[in-house]
């Protein structure tokens, strides 16, 4: 905008130049026309005097004529001067615009090119985002469904730690009922052991039958 301004102003020094000139152009032929009327009117009374006067009259013409045309021709060419200087300035001045709109146009694809980048990349942080909360939500999910294996196989565990008692207690009973003493203390012994492994060492027989049945290790 300040290049435009710029070329406005000398635009308009320059329509004031050529305003100057034509005025000072005018006045000379104003004056011009006033010596020519002068001429006339010498002219006139030369002719009404004598010949001689009429010769002179003639001569004095001639060279009005002369002045005249000189002061046209003068006008002319500082009329063309003055064109000529305000067609350079205000081509300079077009050059300038052009050469501002260029760079405005460049700004602006620029412009352009770093919004479509700033949206690829908001784009590219919602999929990214996205994908984690996906991600998050499989975690979970795992997460879920390993703790629920993990209490099935825990309830499974505890079920067959009581059966494996019950069956020992009731073994313990039937072989002291039928008299089989030795083998009453014998399996008395073990299940007592296996009470004493998981209260002393968190070793659990058991547990360790569940796993190797099925393959389960928690």
């Amino acid at each position: 905008m300040g290049q435009v301004n710029k070329s406005y102003q000398s635009m308009g020094k320059a329509a004031d130049g050529y305003a100057k000139s034509t005025q000072k152009a005018s006045n000379t032929v104003l004056s011009a026309q006033r010596r020519l009327e002068t001429a006339q009117r010498n002219l006139h009374k030369a002719l009404l005097a004598d010949s001689v006067a009429w010769r002179k009259a003639k001569i004095a013409r001639e060279e009005l004529a002369k002045a005249q045309d000189k002061v046209n021709f003068q006008k002319a060419i500082h009329d063309i001067a003055q064109t000529e200087k305000s067609l350079a300035k205000l081509t300079a001045a077009e050059y300038e615009e052009a050469k501002a709109k260029e760079k405005s146009a460049i700004a602006n694809t620029q412009y352009q090119s770093t919004l479509e980048s700033m949206r690829n990349a908001k784009t590219r942080v919602a999929s990214a985002t996205e994908a984690l909360m996906q991600a998050h939500l499989a975690e979970n999910a795992a997460m879920t469904k390993a703790s629920s294996l993990a209490a099935t196989a825990g309830i499974a565990m505890k079920v067959l730690g009581v059966a494996v008692a019950a069956l020992g207690i009731a073994s313990t009973i039937i072989l002291f009922y039928a008299g089989l003493t030795l083998g009453g203390y014998i399996v008395g012994g073990l299940l007592f052991l296996v009470a004493l492994l998981v209260s002393t060492t968190d070793i659990c027989i058991p547990s360790i039958i569940y796993n190797f049945i099925f393959k389960v290790k928690i």
